[in-house]
């Protein structure tokens, strides 16, 4: 196999996130958490509508066909109506007077639309939900049918248990027919409140989505782009359509694609901040969406959102696109192409530690690609950042780093791990051996043999990166693990120590201390932890990197080496030769 397949090779194993995929998402998700009680209201997945607007329907004398069907009689309200109790609102939207089908209501509405406490267990305890769920069939009287779906919104609102009385009531077929309304409130409290019942779950969002409203949330996307109020809340009824685990059914969302591209060029930041959202989840469903995804040319829109100083777009722009580069390796190149890596220097130098995790988080995966993209991610003068962040006093920031630079080192040949040694990463990577996470220690033993095979691939009398571990108290730590409970983890220290610092062995090869008989199958043996199973370790798809056939030192011990002219490094890099050590 040649080097470039077992780099290959060897990329195609870590690729999927760097870290353990359940991990990775399990962090997404708390941080989500995170962001989104920042956003407060605006980014839940379930809202209420709790502004009391002065009716739109203008005064008149109330009807008097009192026995006429509703969807027959001029329903208006009467300014002097005045209900002292729920019973007396949930009595006249049941009684046989149409004049008062509307403030009764009204009133209900009202009553749902308190901001503290709003008495949903109580409005759907009076047994009034299917008839507020009749008045939405109320076509001539577009003034109720709004009343109704704003009371029939925030019920859906409420716990699980109350959103869930309003799908069963038969709410959604009804609410979606309500998009095509030639009344735009209308259309938007309808979407309002299917955006409710598609938050509350995964299954309640894919009966939403299976009962049809893609279609006409497209259609009211583009006619209703003037209403910014409208667009708001149709671009989170979509985010709620895409959230959730498991991931929704993709084929109904793509058609919307092109949609969701378009809101991601908004003048909003509620929009962008929504549409991203939306993004993000969607991108999480895996390789299909993604390709869709970047076939749409969304990555392209979505970039320059980076740049905006704004954390509630920063991060799920961010997460959208990390989403994509976990995939295969044309579309990590799909999002390279789309410009995201000049974009990441300033988000890596940002004061907010999410953003830095989350930027790390990202080029660790683009880092876990092919030689290319890390010798792209090289070029664009990243590495100096990625190292400053392994210094940060963040611990979650220290590992995310070292997982993209240790990715880095083992997608590259041996010219681009000197420049990156030389940008002093390896004293912060080594620090981090001490830390409680068993897989972040193996990833990193696995670098250090990776530089120390190049040290050894150079040539002359002395590896001249052993020099660089020692000078990084690596010696000193690495000791310290010989005491690891993990099994694989000591076998790895210790084989590092012998053969390359003479540590830990006689001349026989054999442990000390009565460990004969614990070398290589002891990786393979009982004892290992969870964490590091098979298949969480770098090491078990191929070596971390190829080792180059070397020629004998020459007769006057000189180290010498070229770097090859097709490489160009940033910040004027050039190699030296390292001083070797007696």
């Amino acid at each position: 196999m040649s080097d470039e397949q077992q780099r290959q090779s060897h990329r195609s194993a870590v690729k999927q996130h760097g870290l353990d995929a359940g991990d990775v998402r399990r962090k997404r998700e708390e941080l989500t958490v995170t962001i989104r009680k920042n956003k407060r209201e605006e980014s839940l997945n379930k809202r209420r509508n709790v502004s009391d607007i002065v009716s739109r329907v203008p005064k008149s004398t109330p009807a008097t066909a009192a026995q006429q069907p509703i969807a027959t009689v001029p329903v208006t309200p009467d300014a002097d109506t005045e209900f002292e109790s729920l019973e007396e609102m949930v009595k006249a939207c049941r009684g046989t007077d149409p004049a008062l089908f509307f403030p009764a209501t009204q009133s209900i509405r009202q009553l749902l639309s308190v901001e503290h406490n709003p008495p949903i267990a109580e409005v759907l305890d009076s047994g009034i939900l299917p008839r507020l769920i009749q008045f939405l069939t109320a076509n001539e009287h577009p003034k109720l049918q709004f009343e109704a779906a704003w009371a029939i919104t925030n019920i859906a609102s409420g716990n699980s248990r109350q959103t869930q009385a309003v799908l069963e009531a038969g709410a959604v077929p009804l609410l979606i027919g309500l998009m095509n309304s030639p009344d735009p409130e209308l259309r938007e409290q309808a979407v309002w409140g299917l955006g409710n019942i598609a938050g509350d779950s995964s299954t309640n969002r894919d009966y939403v989505i299976r009962v049809g409203i893609v279609p006409p949330l497209i259609k009211l996307v583009a006619q209703d782009a003037a209403s910014v109020s409208l667009i708001r809340n149709a671009t989170w009824a979509f985010s709620n359509l895409c959230r959730g685990k498991p991931a929704p059914d993709f084929p109904p969302l793509k058609p919307a694609l092109p949609t969701l591209c378009a809101l991601l060029r908004y003048n909003d930041m509620d929009v962008l901040t929504d549409a991203l959202w939306g993004l993000s989840y969607l991108t999480d469903g895996g390789e299909v969406p993604n390709q869709a995804i970047l076939e749409a040319g969304i990555p392209q829109v979505v970039v320059p959102l980076l740049r905006v100083n704004n954390i509630n777009m920063q991060i799920p722009a961010m997460r959208a696109l990390g989403n994509i580069v976990t995939g295969t390796h044309a579309q990590t190149q799909g999002v390279i192409e789309a410009g995201i890596l000049p974009a990441m220097v300033e988000l890596l130098k940002n004061p907010k530690k999410c953003i830095k995790k989350e930027a790390c988080w990202v080029l660790s995966n683009i880092a876990a690609g092919t030689r290319d993209q890390v010798i792209a991610l090289i070029q664009a003068h990243l590495v100096p950042a990625l190292v400053g962040c392994m210094s940060n006093t963040d611990t979650e920031i220290r590992k995310e780093a070292c997982w993209a630079i240790c990715n880095a080192v083992a997608g590259v040949g041996q010219e681009h791990i000197g420049y990156l040694i030389s940008q002093g990463f390896v004293e912060p990577m080594c620090l981090l051996l001490e830390c409680a996470d068993n897989k972040m220690i193996t990833v990193i033993l696995e670098t250090i043999e990776t530089i120390l095979k190049a040290g050894e691939a150079i040539g002359g009398v002395t590896n001249p990166y052993v020099q660089v571990i020692e000078d990084a108290n690596g010696v000193e730590l690495l000791e310290e693990l010989e005491e690891h409970a993990n099994e694989r983890i000591y076998n790895r220290t210790v084989r590092i120590l012998e053969q390359y610092f003479q540590v830990g062995g006689d001349e026989d090869g054999e442990y000390e201390e009565g460990e004969e008989g614990e070398g290589e199958e002891g990786e393979e043996g009982e004892g290992e932890d969870e964490d590091v199973a098979e298949g969480d370790t770098q090491e078990e798809a191929t070596a971390a990197a190829p080792t180059t056939t070397t020629t004998a030192p020459t007769a006057n011990n000189a180290f010498q080496f070229v770097a090859p002219p097709p490489t160009t490094f940033p910040g004027g890099f050039s190699f030296t030769s390292p001083s070797n050590k007696s």
